[in-house]
Protein backbone atom coordinates (compact mmCIF):
# COMPACT_ATOMS: atom_id res chain seq x y z
CA UNK A 1 0.00 0.00 0.00
CA UNK A 2 1.34 2.97 -0.81
CA UNK A 3 0.80 5.42 2.44
CA UNK A 4 2.17 2.51 4.63
CA UNK A 5 5.56 2.47 1.96
CA UNK A 6 5.30 6.36 2.69
CA UNK A 7 5.05 5.96 6.45
CA UNK A 8 8.01 3.45 6.12
CA UNK A 9 10.12 5.72 4.46
CA UNK A 10 9.72 8.32 7.19
CA UNK A 11 10.16 6.41 9.94
CA UNK A 12 13.29 4.23 8.65
CA UNK A 13 14.78 7.90 7.22
CA UNK A 14 14.83 9.36 10.79
CA UNK A 15 15.95 5.98 12.62
CA UNK A 16 18.94 5.78 9.74
CA UNK A 17 19.68 9.75 11.34
CA UNK A 18 19.16 9.23 14.48
CA UNK A 19 21.20 6.22 14.65
CA UNK A 20 24.29 7.48 12.29
CA UNK A 21 24.00 10.77 15.04
CA UNK A 22 24.05 8.27 18.33
CA UNK A 23 26.49 6.85 17.05
CA UNK A 24 28.92 8.98 16.49
CA UNK A 25 28.50 10.70 19.73
CA UNK A 26 28.63 7.47 21.53
CA UNK A 27 31.67 6.42 19.56
CA UNK A 28 33.69 10.03 19.96
CA UNK A 29 33.01 9.44 23.94
CA UNK A 30 34.25 6.02 24.31
CA UNK A 31 36.98 6.44 22.13
CA UNK A 32 37.86 9.92 24.13
CA UNK A 33 37.98 8.43 27.28
CA UNK A 34 40.58 5.34 26.11
CA UNK A 35 42.52 7.17 24.54
CA UNK A 36 42.94 9.23 28.58
CA UNK A 37 44.28 5.59 29.34
CA UNK A 38 46.32 5.70 26.20
CA UNK A 39 48.10 8.82 26.98
CA UNK A 40 49.51 7.39 30.28
CA UNK A 41 50.32 4.39 27.97
CA UNK A 42 48.05 1.83 29.74
CA UNK A 43 46.77 1.18 26.16
CA UNK A 44 48.28 1.18 22.58
CA UNK A 45 46.37 3.49 19.48
CA UNK A 46 45.12 -0.28 17.82
CA UNK A 47 43.45 -1.50 21.16
CA UNK A 48 42.18 1.70 22.05
CA UNK A 49 40.42 1.40 18.57
CA UNK A 50 39.12 -2.16 19.27
CA UNK A 51 37.89 -1.39 22.72
CA UNK A 52 35.95 1.54 21.15
CA UNK A 53 34.35 -0.62 18.47
CA UNK A 54 33.82 -3.10 21.08
CA UNK A 55 31.96 -1.09 22.94
CA UNK A 56 30.18 0.28 20.24
CA UNK A 57 29.00 -3.46 19.65
CA UNK A 58 27.44 -3.73 22.92
CA UNK A 59 25.63 0.03 22.95
CA UNK A 60 23.58 -0.56 20.12
CA UNK A 61 21.21 -2.71 21.79
CA UNK A 62 20.63 0.56 24.13
CA UNK A 63 21.34 2.48 20.91
CA UNK A 64 19.09 0.79 18.60
CA UNK A 65 16.30 1.15 20.53
CA UNK A 66 16.80 4.69 21.25
CA UNK A 67 16.89 5.66 17.46
CA UNK A 68 13.65 3.78 16.78
CA UNK A 69 12.25 5.91 19.66
CA UNK A 70 13.93 9.15 18.39
CA UNK A 71 12.83 7.84 14.49
CA UNK A 72 8.59 7.34 15.40
CA UNK A 73 8.44 10.36 17.71
CA UNK A 74 9.75 13.13 14.89
CA UNK A 75 8.60 10.62 11.89
CA UNK A 76 4.99 10.79 13.00
CA UNK A 77 5.35 14.36 14.45
CA UNK A 78 6.42 15.24 11.06
CA UNK A 79 3.41 13.94 9.46
CA UNK A 80 1.29 16.09 11.99
CA UNK A 81 3.23 19.04 10.97
CA UNK A 82 2.21 18.77 7.39
CA UNK A 83 -1.53 17.70 8.34
CA UNK A 84 -0.70 14.16 6.64
CA UNK A 85 -1.80 12.29 9.39
CA UNK A 86 -5.42 13.91 8.54
CA UNK A 87 -5.76 13.57 5.17
CA UNK A 88 -4.93 10.00 6.13
CA UNK A 89 -7.11 9.57 8.65
CA UNK A 90 -9.36 11.28 6.26
CA UNK A 91 -8.41 8.80 3.55
CA UNK A 92 -10.37 5.98 5.79
CA UNK A 93 -7.23 4.53 7.35
CA UNK A 94 -7.87 4.09 11.34
CA UNK A 95 -5.02 4.84 13.87
CA UNK A 96 -4.82 0.81 13.85
CA UNK A 97 -4.06 0.93 10.45
CA UNK A 98 -1.05 3.96 10.82
CA UNK A 99 0.28 1.54 13.53
CA UNK A 100 0.65 -1.33 11.86
CA UNK A 101 3.92 -0.19 9.07
CA UNK A 102 5.51 1.18 12.62
CA UNK A 103 5.04 -1.93 14.52
CA UNK A 104 6.46 -3.72 11.67
CA UNK A 105 9.80 -1.43 12.09
CA UNK A 106 9.70 -1.76 15.56
CA UNK A 107 9.81 -5.83 15.33
CA UNK A 108 12.72 -5.73 13.28
CA UNK A 109 14.75 -3.79 15.04
CA UNK A 110 13.47 -5.96 18.39
CA UNK A 111 14.87 -8.93 16.91
CA UNK A 112 18.03 -7.09 16.33
CA UNK A 113 18.67 -5.72 19.23
CA UNK A 114 17.81 -9.21 20.79
CA UNK A 115 20.17 -10.91 18.80
CA UNK A 116 22.61 -8.55 19.73
CA UNK A 117 21.77 -8.67 23.31
CA UNK A 118 22.01 -12.61 23.41
CA UNK A 119 24.94 -13.41 21.28
CA UNK A 120 26.75 -10.25 20.26
CA UNK A 121 26.74 -8.99 23.92
CA UNK A 122 28.38 -11.99 26.06
CA UNK A 123 30.65 -12.44 22.93
CA UNK A 124 32.04 -9.11 22.96
CA UNK A 125 32.61 -8.57 26.67
CA UNK A 126 34.74 -11.50 26.77
CA UNK A 127 37.09 -10.15 23.88
CA UNK A 128 37.39 -7.12 25.98
CA UNK A 129 38.13 -8.41 29.55
CA UNK A 130 40.92 -10.27 27.25
CA UNK A 131 42.13 -7.45 25.64
CA UNK A 132 42.41 -5.61 29.15
CA UNK A 133 44.11 -8.15 31.18
CA UNK A 134 46.34 -9.08 28.21
CA UNK A 135 46.94 -4.87 28.01
CA UNK A 136 47.20 -4.70 31.89
CA UNK A 137 49.06 -7.59 33.00
CA UNK A 138 51.09 -9.10 30.28
CA UNK A 139 52.34 -5.70 28.52
CA UNK A 140 52.65 -4.06 32.03
CA UNK A 141 56.02 -2.51 31.98
CA UNK A 142 57.08 -2.23 28.45
CA UNK A 143 54.19 0.61 28.45
CA UNK A 144 55.78 2.57 31.74
CA UNK A 145 56.49 6.13 30.73
CA UNK A 146 59.15 8.25 33.23
CA UNK A 147 57.31 10.43 36.09
CA UNK A 148 53.86 9.22 35.52
CA UNK A 149 52.06 6.58 38.65
CA UNK A 150 50.27 3.31 37.07
CA UNK A 151 47.82 0.75 38.17
CA UNK A 152 48.24 -2.72 37.29
CA UNK A 153 46.23 -6.01 38.52
CA UNK A 154 42.92 -3.43 39.48
CA UNK A 155 44.83 -1.26 41.51
CA UNK A 156 46.65 -4.06 43.16
CA UNK A 157 49.92 -2.75 42.21
CA UNK A 158 50.76 0.76 41.72
CA UNK A 159 54.27 1.36 40.05
CA UNK A 160 56.09 5.03 39.96
CA UNK A 161 59.14 5.21 37.41
CA UNK A 162 61.42 8.53 37.90
CA UNK A 163 63.66 8.07 35.05
CA UNK A 164 64.03 5.80 32.56
CA UNK A 165 66.88 4.66 29.90
CA UNK A 166 65.51 2.68 27.22
CA UNK A 167 68.39 1.56 25.81
CA UNK A 168 70.45 0.54 28.56
CA UNK A 169 67.03 -0.48 30.47
CA UNK A 170 68.83 1.95 33.77
CA UNK A 171 65.78 3.19 36.07
CA UNK A 172 66.36 5.85 38.35
CA UNK A 173 63.61 6.42 41.25
CA UNK A 174 61.42 3.50 41.72
CA UNK A 175 58.36 3.34 43.88
CA UNK A 176 56.41 0.11 43.92
CA UNK A 177 53.03 0.10 46.37
CA UNK A 178 51.25 -3.51 46.35
CA UNK A 179 48.36 -4.91 48.27
CA UNK A 180 46.97 -8.03 48.61
CA UNK A 181 44.26 -9.16 51.46
CA UNK A 182 47.06 -9.69 54.52
CA UNK A 183 49.59 -7.07 54.25
CA UNK A 184 50.46 -4.34 52.22
CA UNK A 185 53.86 -3.41 50.87
CA UNK A 186 56.24 -0.76 49.51
CA UNK A 187 59.54 -1.12 48.25
CA UNK A 188 61.35 2.04 46.96
CA UNK A 189 65.08 2.27 45.54
CA UNK A 190 66.58 5.35 44.15
CA UNK A 191 68.40 2.82 41.00
CA UNK A 192 68.19 -0.40 39.50
CA UNK A 193 67.38 -2.09 35.88
CA UNK A 194 64.60 -3.38 34.53
CA UNK A 195 64.46 -6.73 31.84
CA UNK A 196 61.69 -6.92 29.77
CA UNK A 197 60.75 -11.07 29.19
CA UNK A 198 63.70 -11.99 30.98
CA UNK A 199 61.24 -15.15 31.02
CA UNK A 200 58.61 -16.13 28.91
CA UNK A 201 56.10 -15.53 31.28
CA UNK A 202 58.01 -12.78 33.62
CA UNK A 203 60.24 -9.32 33.56
CA UNK A 204 62.93 -9.34 36.06
CA UNK A 205 63.09 -5.96 38.09
CA UNK A 206 66.79 -5.35 39.54
CA UNK A 207 67.09 -2.80 42.57
CA UNK A 208 70.21 -1.57 43.84
CA UNK A 209 70.16 -0.54 47.64
CA UNK A 210 66.11 -1.46 47.73
CA UNK A 211 64.30 -0.46 50.89
CA UNK A 212 60.88 -2.84 51.75
CA UNK A 213 58.34 -1.93 53.85
CA UNK A 214 55.61 -4.60 54.49
CA UNK A 215 52.66 -3.79 57.17
CA UNK A 216 50.65 -7.43 58.01
CA UNK A 217 47.23 -7.27 58.97
CA UNK A 218 48.12 -9.04 61.98
CA UNK A 219 50.15 -6.03 63.50
CA UNK A 220 53.33 -7.79 62.21
CA UNK A 221 55.38 -4.80 59.97
CA UNK A 222 58.79 -5.96 58.60
CA UNK A 223 60.89 -3.47 57.54
CA UNK A 224 64.13 -4.37 55.40
CA UNK A 225 67.03 -3.11 53.49
CA UNK A 226 68.32 -4.70 50.61
CA UNK A 227 71.82 -3.79 48.11
CA UNK A 228 70.16 -5.98 45.41
CA UNK A 229 66.76 -6.68 45.31
CA UNK A 230 65.08 -9.31 42.19
CA UNK A 231 61.53 -9.11 41.53
CA UNK A 232 59.71 -11.16 39.11
CA UNK A 233 56.29 -9.68 37.83
CA UNK A 234 54.37 -11.80 35.84
CA UNK A 235 53.47 -11.23 32.61
CA UNK A 236 49.81 -12.24 31.93
CA UNK A 237 46.98 -13.88 33.88
CA UNK A 238 47.52 -17.67 33.84
CA UNK A 239 44.17 -19.47 33.50
CA UNK A 240 42.44 -16.72 36.52
CA UNK A 241 39.91 -15.15 34.45
CA UNK A 242 37.24 -13.47 36.68
CA UNK A 243 33.81 -15.12 36.29
CA UNK A 244 31.95 -11.92 35.11
CA UNK A 245 27.93 -12.96 33.79
CA UNK A 246 28.44 -10.27 30.94
CA UNK A 247 30.90 -12.46 29.64
CA UNK A 248 29.04 -16.01 29.70
CA UNK A 249 27.01 -17.24 27.05
CA UNK A 250 23.07 -16.94 27.02
CA UNK A 251 22.51 -20.87 26.83
CA UNK A 252 24.86 -21.23 30.29
CA UNK A 253 22.88 -18.35 32.01
CA UNK A 254 19.69 -20.48 32.02
CA UNK A 255 21.05 -23.41 34.17
CA UNK A 256 22.62 -20.89 36.66
CA UNK A 257 21.50 -19.93 40.09
CA UNK A 258 23.43 -17.16 40.64
CA UNK A 259 21.55 -13.95 41.27
CA UNK A 260 24.23 -11.89 38.98
CA UNK A 261 23.35 -14.23 36.32
CA UNK A 262 19.50 -14.20 36.58
CA UNK A 263 19.51 -10.47 36.31
CA UNK A 264 21.97 -10.50 33.36
CA UNK A 265 19.56 -12.96 31.38
CA UNK A 266 16.82 -11.20 32.36
CA UNK A 267 18.21 -7.99 31.34
CA UNK A 268 19.01 -9.64 27.95
CA UNK A 269 15.64 -10.76 27.23
CA UNK A 270 14.56 -7.24 28.17
CA UNK A 271 16.41 -5.59 25.12
CA UNK A 272 13.79 -6.57 22.93
CA UNK A 273 10.59 -6.27 25.13
CA UNK A 274 12.14 -2.82 25.76
CA UNK A 275 12.28 -2.11 21.92
CA UNK A 276 8.88 -2.37 21.19
CA UNK A 277 7.96 -0.74 24.24
CA UNK A 278 9.72 2.29 23.03
CA UNK A 279 8.43 2.30 19.33
CA UNK A 280 4.58 2.68 21.11
CA UNK A 281 5.40 4.90 23.58
CA UNK A 282 6.52 7.11 20.75
CA UNK A 283 3.46 6.36 19.37
CA UNK A 284 1.35 7.11 22.00
CA UNK A 285 2.91 10.41 22.36
CA UNK A 286 2.94 11.58 19.02
CA UNK A 287 -0.20 9.95 17.21
CA UNK A 288 -2.75 12.48 18.40
CA UNK A 289 -0.70 16.27 17.95
CA UNK A 290 -1.31 17.66 14.61
CA UNK A 291 -0.02 20.81 13.71
CA UNK A 292 2.29 21.32 16.76
CA UNK A 293 6.06 21.35 16.47
CA UNK A 294 7.68 18.08 15.91
CA UNK A 295 9.32 18.79 19.09
CA UNK A 296 6.68 19.73 21.25
CA UNK A 297 6.91 16.46 23.36
CA UNK A 298 10.61 15.67 23.19
CA UNK A 299 11.16 16.73 27.01
CA UNK A 300 7.91 14.57 28.13
CA UNK A 301 9.66 11.33 25.80
CA UNK A 302 12.90 12.26 26.95
CA UNK A 303 11.72 12.49 30.84
CA UNK A 304 10.00 8.92 30.11
CA UNK A 305 12.84 7.43 28.89
CA UNK A 306 15.30 8.30 31.52
CA UNK A 307 12.31 7.36 33.78
CA UNK A 308 11.87 3.81 32.73
CA UNK A 309 15.69 2.91 31.79
CA UNK A 310 17.03 4.12 35.48
CA UNK A 311 14.22 1.86 37.26
CA UNK A 312 15.11 -0.81 34.90
CA UNK A 313 18.54 -0.74 36.09
CA UNK A 314 17.33 -0.24 39.42
CA UNK A 315 15.30 -3.19 39.05
CA UNK A 316 18.07 -5.15 37.91
CA UNK A 317 20.48 -4.31 41.17
CA UNK A 318 17.83 -5.50 42.99
CA UNK A 319 17.82 -8.64 41.47
CA UNK A 320 21.22 -9.06 41.81
CA UNK A 321 20.92 -8.52 45.48
CA UNK A 322 17.89 -10.58 45.83
CA UNK A 323 15.96 -8.06 46.69
CA UNK A 324 13.78 -8.61 43.83
CA UNK A 325 13.26 -11.71 41.19
CA UNK A 326 12.03 -10.28 38.66
CA UNK A 327 12.88 -7.20 36.54
CA UNK A 328 9.61 -7.49 34.55
CA UNK A 329 7.70 -5.00 36.41
CA UNK A 330 8.97 -1.84 35.19
CA UNK A 331 7.92 -2.26 31.17
CA UNK A 332 4.99 -3.54 32.42
CA UNK A 333 4.37 -0.45 35.30
CA UNK A 334 5.66 1.78 32.58
CA UNK A 335 3.54 0.94 29.77
CA UNK A 336 0.45 0.71 32.30
CA UNK A 337 1.23 4.65 33.18
CA UNK A 338 1.51 5.62 28.95
CA UNK A 339 -2.16 4.39 28.58
CA UNK A 340 -2.91 5.91 31.32
CA UNK A 341 -1.64 9.90 29.84
CA UNK A 342 -2.77 9.04 26.59
CA UNK A 343 -6.06 8.22 27.88
CA UNK A 344 -6.85 11.24 30.14
CA UNK A 345 -4.50 13.49 28.25
CA UNK A 346 -4.89 13.22 24.68
CA UNK A 347 -8.35 12.33 23.98
CA UNK A 348 -9.65 12.39 20.45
Amino acid sequence: MIINRYIYREINSNLIAAAITLFVIFFSYSFTRFMIDAASGLYKLNEVLTLTLYKLIIALEVLLPLSLYFAIIFGIANLGVRNELVVIRCAGMRDLDILKPIITVCVAVSLIAGLLSCFARPMTYDAIFQLKETAQASAGFERIKPGQFYDFNDGQRTVYIEGLEKESNQITGVFIRSTKEDYLEIVSAPSGMLKLFDNDDSHLLALHNASVFRQRTDDKDIIGKFNYLEIRLKTRIENETEYRSKSIPTIELFNSNDSFDSAELQWRFSTPVTTLLLGLIAWFLTTNTPRKSRFSKLPLALAIYAAYYNLLGLSRSWVEQDILSIIWWVPILTFTLVITIKKFLWKQ
